[in-house]
């Protein structure tokens, strides 16, 4: 049987307990990309990282040694804090803010294959990974993608950001077999984009925005 999630229920045992000093990382398990890349490898201070506009942006998440993994995943409009609310399977959701009534306030549930709560019935049924490739070494995924204009942006704005966060799970990690990946700080930025392959099933995008330079 699926472990199920509540945000409102589930976090509670863990309201009263200290604040992490730390951002979550990704587990062996519970691996979160956006663009191919993780926050952490990126930006150890902050997890931003960079979503060039107009161009495609991708949001994977890898279970690890668990194939068909459900998942969900959080995204929030507000930058992210470590150690928002710890949570009783170890580790801590960084995105959104506290709330003594919900436990977590400031977030939309993206995609909810765990528990098929939030706004998005239809594409619930989807968020859990494939079953991946033993023989290739290659982890089982999911990969979210969107093309985004440029109308995305209001006039004279350049940059929008989105923090996201999943929950994926793990029966190797009893007895809530859930687990945390890393939350990533997505910044959108007008420019443009080259997309890499990296030779084992993916890619990493490289941008090129206004005012950068590189040789």
């Amino acid at each position: 049987m699926l472990p199920k999630f509540s945000i409102a229920i589930a976090l509670v045992i863990l309201v009263a307990s200290t604040a992490s000093a730390q951002f979550d990382l990704n587990g062996p398990n519970a691996k979160q990309f956006v663009q191919g890349q993780e926050g952490h490898v990126v930006d150890p201070i902050d997890h931003d990282v960079d979503v060039t506009v107009p161009g495609t942006f991708v949001l994977k998440v890898e279970s690890g040694v668990n194939s068909y993994a459900p998942i969900t995943t959080l995204m929030s409009t507000l930058q992210p804090t470590a150690g928002v609310v710890p949570t009783p399977w170890g580790g801590a959701l960084d995105i959104g803010t506290f709330d003594p009534v919900t436990t977590l306030a400031n977030v939309t549930i993206l995609g909810d294959g765990i528990n098929f709560q939030g706004n998005n019935a239809f594409l619930n049924q989807f968020w859990l990974t494939d079953g991946g490739n033993t023989a290739l070494s290659i982890a089982p995924k999911f990969e979210f993608s969107l093309t985004i204009g440029q109308s995305v942006f209001a006039l004279g704005q350049t940059l929008i950001t989105r923090t996201f966060q999943s929950i994926v799970v793990d029966p190797t990690n009893p007895p809530f077999n859930l687990d945390n990946t890393e939350v990533i700080d997505a910044n959108f930025r007008f420019g443009q984009e080259a997309n890499l392959q990296t030779g084992e099933d993916g890619f990493v995008t490289m941008d090129f925005l206004p005012g950068s330079t590189f040789s």
